[in-house]
């Protein structure tokens, strides 16, 4: 046995290599390197007494090396070990907290809620302690990945949970608000058991004022909510670590819900207890407009009423046919109907059953109150102070009768199915075989409706928001219109859509408005579809063609149904060029002989549109098309501009559907409503839709 020395490019080395039988110790040391002095023999000797000391010593210093290495790597990764101790159960118990935060805010445990963030704190200060632990293993790379969660995990944390204490500063807010509001329904003689009937005169103004002094701290508590939302919806969600990122998502999906419930109840009774004649007394004229007999506000004006309301009490509740209006002077009126009704509706006077024909409502509206004055007079009829007009369209009442439950009157009963049907067969067919005058014939219509409002008033408080809910809808969908005096009233009706007022814009706009010029109701039965299309390429400027296709489906006329005769206005935005109109027409069929005679279009300007105005009729089993093409003034479609706006407006009472067909010179980004999956990628924009309100329809490009 021997030690070596190891030899690489001249250069030597020790090793222990092996053991080597030597046969001749007098031999030269062949295993040396050169240049390096032969070993003397007696240290390669097998009975070399150095041998063993010199092995524990290498030993030694090995044991000591590796130890040495040990305690130097513990030292280093202990910072890392000390840190992740501390961070890992700190971001396990974030996510628990953050899970709980959800559950609370779903049960509207607010105060609950608030606590699990307060822990949820201390538990991003934990992970901050452990990340800064960490300390110079934050720059490895193997280490960095792991890291950066929890680092993203503290620094987004803290955003997220001021954004979310923001949403729950407002939510108590809210909740504080509407319990002022709803002490109301606690105080002496009320409860969610009674109804408003029941209740006494001092007992519903208290009622209303309860709700108007919560008012302001409603206000208050939505600015605050849409602020906080505001602020968290800054947040980018996708960067926050996974816990967090849940619980913001639902939140602001709960919150959002929140704020518009709180902010329906505000517009509610901002326009409500002004209306309701709270704090002082008001008065209305309203209109029963009948859409099967399709006019500009909605209908034709069958009956009229007036009621008086003083802090929500109906006193003299009256319903009148129109026509026990007008009649009385009709052989000294002497207003001049507009040229249309004049030629296609045959009138030689204009009276308050027609006077709804501009389509914007408080036009109408101011029209209609200044005839029912001069009528009333003229005819040494008492009148009284009118604070506004109501217009009120068929599906409406069906929507209040699915609340209410069927009501009787004169031995019908009335329910949401048969309501129209059986009140059109009885007021124009039925009376006849009872004997009863022309003049009564609608008196029906005025006691159906004083049944169905006892019947809403007798229902418990506990369903009030379902009655509130079906008004709310019926603004919205403009099956209710008001028109107030006031100018602060006339504002929020405006503010929220509700007066029927047409509507101002710097983009494109479109509102097809029918007028039935006959005294028949076939508005009911026509399918009426509106295809509008712009084509920004076009040479010149954008073009826009606006066909209507209505379809009358009846098979044969009858007391209800007949050919379908329609004078109809086309608003769009003014300055538009009209070049080229077909299917307007002279007059119908019958009235020309059998001959399709070709009409003329009306153009005009009304309320900052132009307008384009036809006739046409439709006989049954007819389908027939009305087109019109012109140019849209330029900076309506600017083909530089990145996005495309087009608001369209409901007429009142009409169901028609829309297609809308545009194409621009270039590829579409979004586009709202959406089209269907196949239509996407290219430049064109095509979508259909049921006008059920006022709608804008938008894409970026």
């Amino acid at each position: 046995m021997f030690h070596l020395q190891k030899c690489v490019d001249g250069l030597c080395e020790s090793a222990w290599c092996g053991t080597i039988e030597v046969m001749d110790p007098s031999a030269p040391n062949f295993l040396t390197c050169p240049g390096v002095p032969e070993l003397p023999l007696h240290v390669l000797s097998p009975s070399a007494g150095n041998l063993a000391p010199q092995r524990k010593r290498h030993r030694a210093v090995w044991i000591v090396g590796i130890g040495a290495l040990f305690v130097l790597i513990s030292v280093a990764v202990s910072p890392l070990v000390y840190g992740a101790s501390i961070a890992r159960p700190a971001a396990t118990h974030l996510q628990a907290t953050m899970d709980e935060v959800q559950e609370r805010i779903k049960v509207q445990d607010f105060a609950g809620a608030e606590a699990q963030i307060a822990l949820a704190k201390k538990d991003l200060q934990e992970i901050r302690r452990g990340v800064e632990s960490i300390g110079p293993w934050r720059s490895v790379w193997m280490v960095r990945p792991y890291i950066a969660a929890f680092e993203e995990a503290e620094l987004g944390g803290q955003q997220t949970l001021a954004g979310a204490e923001e949403l729950l500063a407002a939510a108590q807010m809210i909740r504080d608000a509407l319990a002022a509001g709803s002490q109301a329904l606690t105080a002496p003689g009320v409860s969610p058991t009674k109804s408003f009937n029941m209740l006494s005169r001092e007992e519903k103004r208290f009622l209303l004022a309860k709700l108007n002094d919560a008012l302001p701290r409603m206000r208050l508590a939505r600015e605050k909510l849409s602020i906080a939302l505001a602020t968290v919806r800054r947040i980018r969600t996708q960067d926050l670590y996974a816990p967090l990122q849940k619980t913001i998502q639902n939140a602001v999906v709960q919150f959002e819900d929140m704020y518009r419930g709180l902010d329906e109840g505000i517009r509610l009774a901002e326009v409500f207890l002004p209306m309701a004649g709270y704090p002082e007394a008001k008065s209305y004229l309203f209109l029963l407009q009948n859409s099967e007999e399709m006019r500009a506000t909605g209908g034709f004006i069958g009956n009229v009423g007036y009621v008086h309301l003083d802090a929500g009490e109906m006193q003299d509740l009256s319903v009148q046919d129109v026509y026990s209006i007008d009649l009385p002077i009709s052989g000294v009126w002497p207003d001049e109907p507009p040229a249309p009704l004049k030629r296609w509706l045959e009138l030689k006077k204009w009276f308050l059953r027609d006077s709804n024909w501009s389509p914007d409502f408080p036009t109408s509206a101011q029209r209609i109150m200044d005839v029912y004055y001069r009528e009333r007079a003229m005819a040494s009829a008492t009148t009284t102070a009118i604070d506004g007009v109501i217009a009120l369209n068929p599906d409406f009442f069906r929507d209040l009768l699915r609340l209410s439950g069927p009501v009787e009157a004169e031995g019908k009963i009335f329910t949401a199915d048969n309501f129209f049907d059986l009140m059109e067969w009885e007021v124009e067919v039925e009376f006849l075989k009872t004997g009863k005058p022309r003049a009564e014939r609608k008196e029906l219509i005025g006691k159906v409706g004083e049944a169905l409002v006892q019947k809403l008033m007798s229902q418990p408080a506990s369903e009030w928001p379902k009655m509130l809910d079906a008004v709310t809808a019926a603004f919205d969908r403009k099956d209710v219109l008001v028109y107030a005096n006031d100018p602060e009233i006339l504002r929020m009706l405006d503010d929220r859509g509700w007066s029927g007022r047409m509507l101002a814009t710097l983009d494109d706009y479109l509102w097809v408005v029918d007028s039935n010029m006959a005294a028949w109701k076939t508005d009911g039965v026509m399918e009426k579809q509106i295809f509008y299309s712009v084509d920004t390429t076009a040479p010149g400027g954008p073009l826009a063609t606006v066909r209507l296709r209505y379809r009358n489906p009846i098979l044969k006329p009858d007391w209800r149904y007949t050919r379908y005769r329609d004078y109809v206005r086309v608003y769009v935005p003014r300055g538009s060029e009209l070049l080229s109109a077909s299917g307007m027409m002279d007059n119908d069929i019958e009235r020309s002989r059998g001959n399709v005679l070709p009409g003329t279009v009306d153009v005009s300007e009304e309320n900052g549109k132009t307008v384009f105005g036809a006739f046409w009729a439709i006989e049954p089993k007819e389908t027939r098309e009305l087109i019109f093409t012109y140019r849209l003034p330029i900076m309506i479609v600017n083909p530089q501009a990145s996005s495309y706006r087009l608001l369209v407006q409901r007429q009142p009472g009409n169901h028609a559907q829309l297609t809308v067909d545009h194409l621009f010179g270039k590829k579409l980004m979004t586009a709202v409503p959406a089209e269907s999956a196949e239509e996407y990628g290219d430049h064109r924009y095509r979508t259909t839709f049921k006008i059920e309100k006022n709608t804008i329809v938008e894409t970026t490009f």
